[in-house]
């Protein structure tokens, strides 16, 4: 297709509204195309739908002649409604919209004028939607929610297809015929992407740094070919569908300041229609002469050329399966899919409820009276009553939370079992609680699910420590310079570890790598009472709350770029914070409420009120565990460690419990980069080695010899030394033969070179020699006085008691994003061969629990496990943990045994200054709160 685009020449035409009826709008037969349908927000005033009867050659045509060209359809006067995302479906005479005002999916059938809400409880955001004219089902993106979704006509079936990998998720169109999903991607790294209209399969067509940033995107079923807008350059694109080895090619380019591209379809015979976002315009672009632009629009966004050109007959590979729940369009035949909740059984067609406690992503949460219940992601826009119910799926109260997405366990810090303890559970029905560390006062929990390692901070112990994630074995990490810490996240990935210190002297948040080292200060001004933590994996920040400051503040993971995120009311105490996408969910303590606030507005989405407090959020996807394919070294024979691994930028680390029952080796590496150089690559970085190094162009060794790699996992580099420095520094290296190779391994001299050194090398000899007699006789006489002074002590009788003192090093000064200056290795210092030395840092005494002995017949200190209890009853009542569809069951010695649910209201917040966003929706639904 030749395309031909003069960018220079433009019409303005200036639009007024008279009435152009479609043939069978608001009547008895079918309505009947061509028709440019468009959506059309004019704040605070309506939401509208516009149509031009005609194609886009007439519309094109008749702006020569007229500057009367659209018409309302639909329009909503002085409501919440927006209109944004557009779609069709011909033969049914039906559109499909978004409502961001509304939170919804609208159905408007074009012969009788009714509207029909389908899904409630999108965002704000949903800017793509496309339609499945064959099988009968919707899709669309949400790009807050960073996700797509699907659902039938009558919103009966709803299901996320793709949660993972997207950004921005924008245009999305679909193509029955082969069975595809399209859409754009403008995040961080723009894409177009392609999947089954099931969601699997999906692979990335063109990830070009070159294709600008994709908004709107159509295709043209005849030839195959694939189009989409670039709303940063103002350029419209395509795609060969036909050839894999296709490359983006550019058809236009507007040259006009302001403007930017937005949504697009197209007219076969003619071009393109477009959407301008900035200059409120709707761009005529045809294959053949100049572009026209139409003016005094007020927030143009959606279009659809309505036609049956551009929703050809297909073979419905649907009509003849028999699916439980939904089917979809394939090549080789329609493919069953199931609801919310529930997964294919393996004759293809029918559906069975899923195990699973946790579907794909909720906000968990813990509150008072032994409630450990969740909520769907979306709650925060779900057209809600005042007053409603949740999912509650085990009788317990927690304090700190986490998972191990991909092995389906959660993680918790209970006070089961009368005693304090870490606990964990898999996900699935009728799973049981296991002990897998007793008496630890942990206030915050963190899973490296690359490692397979949990931290946790121990506030009664003050110290960090860590241990596999079945708690077999466990040891303190760090244990120095800590006040009272609470919260900690671990980022594996970058492999760093974070947590934050209330103590009222010195309150601060502090960074480590994962082996605790490496220590920084990276907050310590303007703090009051950091307590819990929360890393946004999309923006690469760490969010806190402070208890008693009341706000929520944010920094990258240097301790810069500090933001005051929001401030709460003066009486608020927080009891957990997590983010998933654009949203955040923060625990509130004093009002009993779990707030959602959209995180790029800094906006409060909605507050849920509880009859008793939260007690620990947390949101389960798997977004939130982020992995990128690159080999981890704990998972080859758990990195040649004997008990645990830790995963470091130089290589796996091993450490020891203590006391180790086994024979344990400790395994310190020492970084492979210096400042201004690194090690040879042939260095074994391990603890008791030496290395050579080389430094970078422009710098020069100081040391003629290599470096050891201490116990401390550290180059033994005196305080202020430099391995490599700046070649102008040092010396004139003209002349000097020594420094002529600097990226090169430095060697000692050879024995040779020391031959020539000159006859003075005997004299040298000879006064080290006399040296050190000097000292032995000197040393000697020292020992015999001591002695000679310890035997007149004891004759005159006098007694000293001997005294074990720990020296409480003071923290130094730091500033934020500063090295802490003089910590001691927080691993275990001063070990050799397994053997804790350093006794005054000695750790306590874990014991590994043994999965299989039950305490009815152990001895005396048998710890007693869980047993499976019988549910509780199902019934309707408002209360909070009794409606779950699959529970985990309780141990039947703990505190929470025969305990009866207490009824928990769960309420929508309708206080001053937190809007209550649900807005009523009279048609009936089926969304995924109602699986």
């Amino acid at each position: 297709m030749d395309m031909k685009q003069s960018s220079g020449s433009y019409k303005w035409l200036t639009i007024s509204m008279i009435v152009i009826y479609l043939s069978g709008v608001n009547g008895e037969q079918n309505v009947t195309g061509p028709a440019v349908f468009l959506l059309d927000h004019m704040q605070e005033v309506a939401s509208r739908v516009m149509y031009f009867s005609g194609s886009g050659q007439d519309m094109y045509d008749e702006a020569g002649k007229s500057d009367q060209l659209l018409d309302e359809l639909v329009s909503d006067y002085l409501t919440s409604s927006e209109k944004t995302a557009l779609s069709f479906d011909y033969d049914d005479s039906l559109l499909f919209w978004s409502d961001p005002g509304h939170h919804s999916i609208v159905k408007y059938d074009l012969m009788s004028g009714n509207q029909t809400t389908i899904f409630v409880g999108t965002s704000t955001l949903v800017v793509g939607i496309a339609v499945d004219w064959v099988a009968n089902n919707v899709y669309w993106t949400d790009a807050a929610y960073n996700w797509i979704k699907i659902a039938n006509y009558d919103g009966s079936f709803v299901r996320t297809l793709a949660t993972t990998g997207l950004d921005t998720p924008g245009g999305i169109t679909c193509d029955p015929k082969n069975g595809y999903l399209y859409w754009t991607d403008w995040g961080e790294y723009n894409k177009i992407e392609r999947a089954n209209l099931d969601g699997t399969n999906r692979i990335v067509l063109t990830n070009q740094s070159d294709i600008g940033s994709p908004a709107g995107v159509t295709l043209d079923h005849a030839q195959n070919i694939l189009y989409w807008t670039d709303g940063e350059k103002n350029r419209i694109f395509s795609l060969d569908l036909n050839d894999e080895a296709s490359v983006p090619q550019i058809l236009a380019e507007v040259e006009e300041p302001l403007l930017e591209l937005f949504s697009l379809d197209l007219d076969p015979d003619f071009g393109f229609i477009v959407s301008d976002l900035v200059g409120h315009h709707v761009l005529l672009v045809p294959f053949e002469g100049d572009s026209i632009f139409l003016q005094h629009l007020f927030e143009p966004n959606g279009i659809a050329f309505y036609n049956a050109s551009r929703q050809p007959d297909q073979i419905n590979t649907c009509a003849n399966v028999e699916c439980d729940h939904n089917c979809v369009s394939h090549p080789s035949g329609g493919k069953c899919v199931c609801n919310y909740g529930h997964t294919l059984r393996d004759d293809g067609k029918t559906c069975q409820p899923d195990n699973s406690i946790i579907h794909e992503h909720e906000l968990v949460f813990s509150a008072k009276g032994n409630h450990l219940c969740k909520m769907p992601a979306n709650i925060g826009h779900q057209d809600l009553p005042e007053v409603f119910n949740v999912s509650c799926f085990t009788q317990i109260t927690v304090n700190a939370i986490d998972f191990d997405i991909y092995a389906n366990f959660i993680y918790a810090h209970a006070n089961a079992y009368q005693v304090n303890s870490i606990l964990r559970v898999r996900l699935e029905d009728q799973q049981t609680w296991e002990n897998i560390v007793d008496s630890t006062d942990a206030r915050g929990i963190a899973v490296d699910w690359i490692a397979s390692n949990l931290y946790w901070t121990d506030q009664r112990d003050r110290s960090i420590m860590i241990s596999n994630l079945d708690g077999s074995e466990s040891a303190r990490l760090v244990y120095r310079e800590l006040g009272d810490i609470y919260g900690i996240v671990v980022h594996p990935l970058k492999r760093l570890l974070f947590w934050s210190d209330t103590d009222s002297r010195n309150p601060r948040i502090e960074r480590s790598s994962l082996n605790g080292r490496q220590r920084r200060v990276i907050v310590s001004a303007n703090l009051m009472k950091p307590s819990n933590l929360a890393i946004d994996f999309n923006t690469d920040r760490l969010f806190w709350t402070d208890d008693y400051a009341h706000t929520i503040e944010s920094v990258n993971f240097d301790g810069g770029e500090r933001d005051q995120f929001m401030h709460f009311e003066p009486n608020a105490q927080f009891t957990g914070i997590t983010v998933f996408q654009d949203f955040m969910f923060v625990g509130e303590r004093t009002n009993r409420q779990i707030y959602i606030v959209n995180i790029p507005q800094k906006r409060r989405v909605r507050a849920i009120t509880l009859a008793q407090e939260p007690t620990a959020v947390k949101f389960f996807h798997q977004s939130l565990q982020p992995i990128n394919g690159e080999p981890n070294p704990c998972d080859f024979f758990n990195g040649g460690c004997d008990q645990i691994c830790i995963n470091t930028d130089h290589g796996a680390e091993c450490l020891c419990e203590r006391p180790s029952y086994s024979i344990c080796t400790v395994v310190y590496r020492c970084p492979m980069t210096i400042p201004n150089g690194r090690m040879v690559d042939t260095c074994e970085n391990t603890n008791g080695n030496r290395c050579r190094y080389t430094c970078d162009p422009g710098y020069v060794a100081t040391r003629t010899t290599d470096v050891l790699c201490t116990d401390a996992g550290d180059w033994d580099v005196r305080g202020g030394e430099e391995l490599c420095k700046e070649r102008d520094s040092i010396i004139d290296t003209t002349e000097d033969p020594m420094w002529k190779q600097t990226t090169k391994p430095h060697y000692p001299p050879s024995p040779d070179k020391r031959k020539g050194e000159g006859e003075s090398s005997g004299n040298t000899t000879v006064v080290i020699l006399a040296v050190c007699l000097a000292l032995l006789v000197f040393f000697g006489v020292v020992v015999a006085l001591g002695f000679f002074l310890l035997r007149r002590r004891k004759r005159n009788g006098q007694q000293q008691d001997t005294e074990q003192i720990v020296r409480n090093m003071a923290i130094p000064e730091q500033t934020p994003g500063g090295d802490m200056v003089g910590i001691p290795n927080p691993m275990y210092a001063n070990v050799t061969g397994g053997e804790h030395t350093n006794n005054a840092f000695a750790p306590p005494q874990y014991s590994a629990v043994d999965p299989n002995v039950n305490s009815a017949a152990g001895g005396e200190g048998a710890m007693a496990l869980p047993q499976k209890v019988a549910l509780p009853p199902d019934t309707v009542e408002l209360q909070l943990g009794n409606n779950a569809a699959h529970y985990l069951s309780t141990p039947p010695s703990s505190p929470f045994e025969d305990h009866t649910y207490d009824s928990l209201t769960v309420a929508q917040n309708t206080q001053a200054g937190l809007p209550n966003d649900g807005a009523a929706v009279n048609d009936t639904m089926k969304n995924e709160a109602d699986a």
